[in-house]
């Protein structure tokens, strides 16, 4: 918000602003990327992030039933 003002403020157009402030809001870090604290996954984030990895989409029932059941994080398992 404080950049589409600033934008109006300095003499662009709405459009002109709105772009700007759109640009930013798309290209932040915040937008892009999912900031976490480190540390161990538990099954569910685990199957998520394999499902989304590999295939583009939300976990299936099979990757939700083996995160349910905590053992997806075995390693003979996540194989």
């Amino acid at each position: 918000l404080a950049l589409f003002a600033a934008e109006l403020k300095q003499g662009a157009t709405f459009r002109e602003a709105m772009l700007a402030a759109a640009a930013a809001a798309l290209c932040s870090p915040d937008f892009l990327f999912l900031r976490e604290d480190p540390g161990e996954l538990d099954d569910f984030a685990l199957a998520t992030r394999l499902s989304y990895f590999l295939w583009r989409t939300a976990p299936d029932d099979e990757l939700l039933r083996l995160a349910a059941a905590k053992s997806l994080s075995k390693p003979e398992v996540l194989r």
